[in-house]
């Protein structure tokens, strides 16, 4: 900590309302000015942000430093509410900043357990009354409390320890984001040992026979695009077809090597036994640990619980030749594509199926949404809403292609629909999608979109929303209907 920092917050500090003797009165901040206060504009940079302590420095030179940063935190919730967490207890209280720079909790609700000797509960929690002005620098949060009494300075909290991959760490609180990394880089290592390369030739292939399908079907054309919007429409559809070649060749590779049962996809077959049997071996190898239990069933849950699936019958015709059509075969949109009949369809595989007859057979066929709000089921995350819903809209085709407007961004896709006997949910996926990269401006969720997109698994329709549901209770994506025009 640097005296110019210290000055810094003696000129910014606001002024104690109420001083008697030359000390200011904390319980000028009382539940009944802050209670449920909703954070204003100016806390954008707080709201939903978590830290915990590196530091407290009085202007006496004491500095107080924790043994373990991570016992004393510190998490500003977007609805005014605060937790915290000081050694062996526990609080909450609530936040506000009338102005940029300026900050003021209310009084906190905590635990009162008797923490060990060398414990800081008493210095740190006695600090939060006092508290009138932040900055951040660095990546850090600094807290500057009344009548130049201490600066309390935070780094960003390191989410926990879920998972170790290959020798990399993972941190996070959210199993459906640890399964995602874990799978990732294990699947990467193994095209990799695997050889599996996606040729220049087999792109082409997949995106002529993409063009023609949409030609035939007499969807929109590229004319009304600008040169540069053919340009990134292009490159999307050849990164569309390099990711699902690639995954296909890596399913059937799998599948060779390990055989077992496989589960129908409208696009691509998923040889689910050779899914677990590889990552078993790879779990007993030490390739990955897991190292909280409640995540590792929800690793689980996709490779273990049949009755999520649907499978190709054992030894049909069906089974046999899931693996025979390449991608760049049967990539074509329009009345000639070819498509892996469910195991309970009655045309054989090599049978064409219209797009037609897919999209009698889905509720959600010729749909447009926009997008209301993603919850997830990790508390640290919560509920987020995007500031303009019309900026988040997804078309799903009848042809099985998605379009997709996430903010600056567009992105492409395909998308396939399994219906319950309800007809109002059922399995869901996407086909990996490719977008343009534009940097859009804070807050986006664009990125979000687009890394969940390929791990939803459910649909649910009700009272006019469309909900995803992502694997391993990941989150909740709601989209409303757009009305048609």
């Amino acid at each position: 900590m640097t005296y110019s920092l210290l000055a810094t917050f003696v000129l910014i500090c606001a002024l104690s309302p109420i001083v008697s003797n030359g000390v200011a009165d904390p319980q000028t901040i009382t539940p009944s000015t802050t209670a449920g206060a909703a954070p204003s504009k100016a806390d954008v940079a707080l709201a939903g942000t978590a830290w915990q302590l590196v530091e407290i420095v009085s202007m006496n030179d004491r500095v107080d430093a924790p043994d373990d940063r991570s016992l004393y935190t510190l998490a500003f919730q977007a609805d005014g509410s605060l937790s915290v967490s000081a050694d062996c207890n526990r609080g909450t209280g609530y936040w506000t900043s009338p102005s940029p720079g300026q900050l003021q909790f209310g009084q906190f609700a905590a635990t009162q357990a008797l923490c060990p000797p060398g414990s800081l509960h008493d210095r740190y929690m006695t600090q939060f009354p006092w508290v009138r002005s932040y900055v951040m620098k660095n990546g850090h949060l600094f807290l500057a409390t009344m009548a130049d009494g201490a600066i309390i300075e935070f780094e960003p909290m390191q989410p926990p320890l879920a998972a170790t991959v290959l020798g990399e760490e993972v941190r996070t609180g959210d199993p459906g984001e640890m399964q995602k990394f874990v799978l990732t880089r294990l699947f990467d290592r193994y095209a990799k040992e695997q050889g599996i390369e996606v040729t220049d030739q087999e792109i082409d292939a997949y995106v002529d026979n993409m063009r023609r399908g949409m030609r035939a079907e007499g969807l929109p054309a590229e004319d009304d695009l600008a040169p540069k919007e053919v340009a990134q429409v292009e490159q999307m559809r050849r990164d569309m077809g390099r990711s699902m070649i690639r995954q296909w060749k890596l399913n059937r590779a799998l599948y060779r090597q390990y055989g077992g049962r496989i589960i129908f996809q409208q696009f691509d077959p998923e040889p689910l036994d050779a899914y677990r049997h590889y990552l078993t071996e790879r779990q007993a190898a030490g390739d990955f640990t897991i190292h909280r239990k409640d995540f590792e069933d929800a690793f689980w849950h996709y490779f273990t619980n049949d009755s999520m699936h649907d499978f190709y019958e054992s030894g049909s015709e069906e089974e046999a030749q899931a693996f025979k059509t390449t991608p760049w075969e049967h990539a074509t949109a329009g009345a000639e594509t070819t498509v892996q009949p469910a195991p309970s369809a009655k045309p054989a595989a090599s049978e064409t199926v219209g797009p037609a007859e897919i999209g009698a057979a889905s509720p959600l066929a010729a749909t447009r949404w926009r997008l209301r709000q993603f919850q997830s089921m990790d508390d640290a995350t919560g509920e987020i809403e995007p500031e303009d819903p019309s900026a988040y809209t997804m078309t799903l085709n009848e042809d099985g292609s998605v379009q997709m407007q996430l903010n600056c961004n567009r992105a492409v896709g395909t998308w396939s629909v399994a219906p319950a006997s309800d007809g109002k949910s059922g399995a869901f996926t996407f086909g990996r999608l490719v977008t343009t990269k534009a940097l859009c401006p804070p807050p986006s969720m664009d990125e979000r979109i687009v890394r969940d997109a390929e791990w939803i698994r459910g649909y649910l329709l009700r009272d006019g929303q469309l909900h995803l549901s992502l694997m391993a209770d990941g989150g909740i994506y709601s989209w409303e209907r757009v009305p048609e025009e």
